[in-house]
């Protein structure tokens, strides 16, 4: 691939981002996890998906600030979503995790949001639904194939 047609890639993603979540989320409100921020639910939408992390290994991945993600996590510890543990080994590491309510939160938070897709995919015709499926399926294996990289 040529330069430029890497760039109009990087581009198109970039583009697709606002497209997906104004055609998906702004419509139906659903944006936000319960009454969390937008840094609050990242931060709990990262344990989620990657399981426990010590605090530089979470703000690396959630793009933030140590001193911020201080903060975040001493909320979502206050409101049981997230809980602080020492690493056995080394009782000055600590790890955060998710807890079982901060779990329930995001299950329930996820319902909301497939069923309000579904009722704007209701609306996709049966030919176009499939051409998303085979896109979509597409996606998800070549960006398998590829490692993530989060930057500060």
């Amino acid at each position: 691939m040529t330069n430029e047609e890497t760039k109009q890639l990087a581009t198109s993603i970039f583009d697709f981002i606002p497209k997906l979540r104004d055609k998906f989320f702004l419509p139906v409100n659903v944006v936000r996890i319960h009454e969390l921020s937008s840094r609050q639910s990242e931060v709990l939408l990262a344990l989620a998906h990657t399981g426990p992390l010590t605090m530089s290994e979470l703000a690396k991945i959630a793009n933030i600030s140590n001193q911020l993600l201080t903060s975040v996590v001493n909320y979502l510890e206050s409101i049981e979503y997230v809980k602080r543990e020492p690493l056995p080994e080394n009782k000055r590491t600590i790890k955060i995790d998710i807890t079982e309510k901060g779990i329930a939160v995001l299950k329930s938070y996820k319902e909301r949001v497939v069923k309000e897709i579904v009722k704007v995919l209701d609306t996709v015709s049966d030919e176009d639904a499939e051409k998303l499926i085979q896109i979509l399926n597409s996606f998800y294996e070549i960006i398998d194939k590829y490692p993530g990289k989060r930057q500060k």
